[in-house]
């Protein structure tokens, strides 16, 4: 088993975690710094049939509301140690 963080994809905002993963390494080196899950084509036309949902529900926030949003999570990305991936592995702004 593996110590590496594994990284999953992103589905209309949901995580998912594919069998077919690859696994990304430090630059000029060999060693292994994360797993990410990777979706097929066939996923992706699934999901885009979502879309105008996905859209709506965005429409129905104010350009003020998204602001906060978009102002919150840049907080949180420079002041707290966030989930990296599924396995309980976290990284602060300094870390990345």
């Amino acid at each position: 088993m593996s110590n590496i963080p594994h990284i999953p994809a992103m589905r209309l905002g949901k995580t998912y975690e594919s069998l077919d993963t690859v696994e990304v390494k430090a630059l000029g080196s060999e060693e292994p710094m994360a797993e990410v899950s990777k979706v097929n084509a066939g996923l992706i036309r699934r999901d885009a049939k979502k879309f105008g949902k996905a859209r709506a529900a965005l429409r129905e926030l104010s350009c003020e509301r998204l602001i906060e949003i978009c102002a919150d999570a840049g907080e949180r990305f420079m002041n707290d140690a966030l989930p990296l991936g599924s396995d309980g592995t976290t990284q602060s702004a300094d870390d990345y």
